[in-house]
């Protein structure tokens, strides 16, 4: 890093930099009462440090510890900077030291710029972003250090929870909380959209009511009813705005206000009678044990990156789109109208954008949003079809759990081989075949053959 905020450099320096600047040590005698005392060893980092050179002026009566007070505002906008650019922390207190002193004159900075991570390069998007706070409003720089500060504590959260989950649920306030911020910023249209339609609507009801059209004025009150602009309708506008709208990105939206609104307002079934690992140390109230925290994260990243015009998160947007399942409704329609039959098995197995595979389909399934005759009528063909592989157990082996107690008796047959060839060859994404059963009593589901299978595998081997 080198770059300028305010009155502080920020920039990054080589060990033997630091050396030259660094906070001297304090003098320590070779020995005390004639007991030799060891050497404080030089502190030392691989990849070099980061300084932040910020400078304020004080009053008469200001003692210099009085600067950390003042420059405490400017260096939580600059943590928040290169949080959001780069995604990595950077908190007050985090092992830094500090010393002070007293200038005559401000020094100049030199303006060069420079954000870099590894072979990730951000100075153009630091440029953007230096200037785009510098030519804001009073008003819209409030907001976007608002922003950062919320980005910067879901980071933080996120990282505390790495291998806990402790604080998943605060994570996922933060950044819907971030969604819903920058929405408001374009709300205004919505809210007179909704207006201009209820005042249609009063127009309608007299004319319906002049009519005795009692149907209709049955439909025009409870359109009537509805009073304001929800959340998701603010995100979905939003969406709109940045050129972000599709189907998969909605269901996101959806799932995690659903999310959000259990986190804020509380549920009274947070008990959980089964877990599965990683254990977590509170019981989470979002249920679904699959979501990804980054799915709302990298939305809220590149919806910021857009109102702020600079283009970090998109690539890892682009990705997560890529790795999203269909949503529900396209499966329903995939189911309903029959194109497993009219694909080929190739096709089905491929794991491309926007595809539907097995393994979507069982996924749905263990959700409770398809029923066990959906996943039956809809993986019948290719599971008798296809011969037993590597990559065909991989993509497969959910649904052959489920259907392993199927009526159909060669479904149920074919998907019983694949289980033992899985098993014996460790064909499969769990890290033991046993943890596939934990997975499906998580989700209430039974699996009676499953269960018999390790009965009789865990007999033969004691």
């Amino acid at each position: 890093m080198d770059f300028s905020y305010e009155t502080s450099r920020i920039y990054t320096v080589s060990q033997k930099q630091y050396n030259k600047i660094k906070i001297p040590e304090i003098d320590l005698p070779e020995n005390l009462y004639d007991v030799d005392l060891p050497k404080m060893k030089e502190e030392e980092a691989e990849f070099g440090y980061l300084v932040i050179d910020s400078f304020f002026e004080l009053e008469k009566y200001d003692s210099l510890g009085e600067g950390s007070a003042k420059i405490q505002p400017a260096l939580l906008v600059i943590y928040g900077i290169i949080a959001f650019l780069t995604g990595v922390v950077f908190n007050s207190y985090q092992s830094f030291s500090q010393q002070s002193g007293l200038l005559s004159d401000l020094p100049i900075f030199p303006s060069k710029n420079i954000l870099k991570k590894g072979e990730e390069k951000f100075s153009d998007d630091l440029k953007i972003l230096l200037l785009t706070i510098a030519g804001s409003t009073k008003e819209k720089q409030v907001l976007i250090f608002s922003l950062f500060e919320r980005w910067r504590k879901a980071l933080y959260l996120e990282q505390k929870s790495k291998d806990s989950g402790r604080f998943n649920d605060e994570a996922i306030l933060a950044y819907v909380h971030i969604l819903e911020v920058l929405s408001d910023e374009y709300k205004a249209d919505l809210v007179k959209a909704l207006r201009d339609k209820r005042l249609q609507l009063k127009n309608d009801l007299i004319l319906a009511v002049q009519k005795n059209e009692l149907g209709t004025v049955d439909n025009i009150l409870s359109a009537l009813s509805v009073e304001y602009v929800t959340l998701r309708d603010k995100i979905f506008h939003l969406l709109d705005k940045f050129d972000l709208s599709d189907e998969k990105t909605k269901a996101i939206v959806v799932r995690f206000i659903k999310h959000r609104n259990d986190i804020a307002h509380g549920k009274r079934d947070i008990y959980q009678s089964k877990m599965i690992f990683p254990l977590i140390p509170f019981f989470s109230l979002i249920k679904d044990v699959d979501e990804r925290i980054d799915a709302v994260k990298f939305l809220a990243g590149v919806c910021l990156s857009k109102y702020l015009g600079t283009t970090v998160w998109y690539d890892d947007w682009d990705f997560l789109l890529m790795t999203e399942f269909a949503p529900i409704s396209e499966i329903k329609d995939f189911i309903k109208n029959e194109e497993f039959n009219t694909i080929s098995d190739e096709e089905f197995l491929s794991v491309t954008e926007d595809c539907i595979t097995p393994t979507t389909l069982s996924y749905y399934y263990l959700k409770k949003k398809i029923r066990f005759s959906d996943l039956e009528r809809s993986l019948q063909k290719i599971i008798l079809s296809s011969p037993i592989s590597k990559n065909f157990c991989n993509e497969i082996l959910d649904a052959a759990i489920a259907l392993s107690d199927s009526a159909i008796k060669p479904l149920a047959a074919k998907c019983q081989e694949i289980i033992k060839e899985a098993s014996a060859n460790y064909w499969h994404r769990y890290s033991n075949i046993r943890d596939a059963i934990k997975y499906f009593e998580f989700h209430e589901i039974e699996v009676n053959w499953f269960r018999g299978f390790l009965i009789d595998r865990a007999s033969r081997n004691i």
